[in-house]
């Protein structure tokens, strides 16, 4: 039985659907390409969980009084917090499903769970994380619990990674995997599919480069 990874979809108005498409699909391609089992969760897989209403709760009381984050922005917060819930029956591993596998197998993933029921990423949001069941619960009942919300205004949320007092980060500056992130006038999928193809396309360790074919010329 092969490895799962999950993400977790919850659309947005305002977002670009066709463009989040396209990420989830490359997120796929190169999560399976490394022999994992991919995995698209969404709000009712998160509602099996008891803290799911109660962080609900939180954070539509958060949308209602920072209306000028945006629906969009509001969402995604929400989504960051709601997925967790959707790991309350199997643990296991999720991703953003704008993260790119360039190396990243399950045998390694295998030695991280060895050390640590709960790993995640330091740089930001975790767009990458491991929680076994009861990890999940004590997330997830802290996130209802706990300081979720920035101090003073309680308009953004705290990192994860904050709120969890997570000190050691085995993904920020891991080489086996790739977080993309928009930039000027290249979207995040076409940034993925640039690296995935200079992926595949990079000779491994111990290959030798396969020679171009020469082309005559017409005379």
């Amino acid at each position: 039985m092969k490895k799962k990874v999950f993400a977790f979809y919850k659309p947005a108005l305002g977002g670009n659907q066709a463009e989040e498409m396209a990420c989830a699909n490359l997120w796929k391609t190169s999560w399976e390409y490394h022999g994992w089992e991919c995995v698209m969760l969404n709000q009712s897989h998160a509602t099996i969980s008891p803290y799911h209403t109660p962080l609900m709760r939180k954070f539509l009381a958060f949308a209602y009084h920072n209306p000028g984050n945006g629906e969009y922005e509001n969402n995604k917060a929400t989504a960051r917090f709601a997925r967790w819930c959707a790991l309350a029956a199997s643990g296991g591993w999720m991703t953003d499903y704008d993260v790119l596998n360039v190396g990243f197998t399950p045998e390694m993933a295998d030695e991280l769970e060895k050390k640590n029921d709960l790993w995640m990423n330091r740089n930001g949001h975790a767009w990458i994380f491991y929680a076994t069941v009861p990890a999940v619960h004590h997330v997830t009942h802290h996130f209802v619990e706990g300081d979720t919300f920035k101090r003073p205004g309680f308009s953004s949320c705290n990192l994860e990674c904050d709120l969890l007092e997570i000190d050691e980060d085995p993904f920020s500056s891991n080489d086996k995997l790739f977080h993309a992130k928009a930039e000027p006038g290249k979207p995040k999928s076409f940034a993925m599919a640039e690296r995935f193809y200079t992926f595949q396309h990079t000779p491994k360790v111990g290959e030798k480069e396969k020679p171009k074919k020469k082309t005559r010329k017409k005379k």
